[in-house]
This record gives structure tokens, C-alpha cells and sequence, in this order.
């Protein structure tokens, strides 16, 4: 996504699924419903149907995911100065890196509801730590 990702590989995946997967500050969540009704309004004057979407700041991707479940977006390009936030989204566009992330989340989940209770969570021991 760092750079040019077109919808291409979201194609033949239901639109009503995608959600934004972070919550993110400056987040267009909520204004999402006037968005869509002035990108209606837009298409409708330029009598389009679809449009390339660029977005340098993607974030959370509220308005992307959006536009994208009502099929507004021919291609998107999606981009984002953070390569935190980058690296997460190539990880889950990956099957392959996604289903290791669950997994690590999962084995993180057990860890911390059934784990050692005399370690902290960072695997210390509580006498340590605690002093």
C-alpha cells in the first residue's frame, strides 16, 4: 500500500465486509454518510459512476472502505507517511501473514488469561518488577 495499491485485489470479496481495521485519530468514521452524499452529488454532475481515489493520508481508511462498499472507487491508491501502519496493512492484505498474526494475537490471548501469574506481561517475574 506504500505507494500504489489498486482495488484490483479486493475484487470477488463481499463489499459489505470491509470495515476499518484501527481507529484512528482525525478518523472520517463519522462523517462518512455526508461524504457519500456529496461524492454523489459529484459523480452525479460529472456523470460518472466510479472514480480513482488517492489518498495520502489513509489512516484507518473509514472513507476508502466506504466508498468502497458502495462501489464508488474504479482504482484506489492508498499511502500513508507511517510505515507502522503501512507494514499492518501489507501484513492482513497477506493470507499467508494474516493467518500468522492470529495466530500471534491468539497465542497472546491465551497467554495473558491463562498465563503464569507470578510473571508480568512482559514474561518477568512479578518479584522483579514489583519489587
Amino acid at each position: 500500500m506504500n505507494g500504489n495499491s489498486k482495488q484490483k485485489s479486493l475484487e470477488g470479496i463481499d463489499n459489505n465486509t470491509f470495515k476499518p481495521l484501527v481507529k484512528w485519530a482525525g478518523g472520517k468514521t463519522r462523517l462518512n454518510s455526508q461524504l457519500l452524499k456529496a461524492t454523489n452529488e459529484a459523480l452525479k454532475f460529472l456523470n460518472i459512476k466510479k472514480f480513482d481515489y488517492y489518498e495520502p493520508f489513509f489512516g484507518g481508511g473509514a472513507l476508502f472502505f466506504e466508498l468502497h462498499k458502495f462501489e464508488k472507487i474504479n482504482q484506489g491508491y492508498i499511502n500513508d507517511i507511517i510505515p507502522h501502519l503501512i507494514l499492518f496493512y501489507k501484513t492482513v492484505a497477506k493470507k499467508d501473514w494474516l493467518e500468522l498474526l492470529i495466530n500471534e494475537i491468539s497465542s497472546f490471548a491465551e497467554e495473558f488469561n491463562h498465563g503464569d501469574k507470578k510473571k508480568n506481561c512482559m514474561g518477568l517475574p512479578k518479584k522483579i518488577v514489583d519489587g
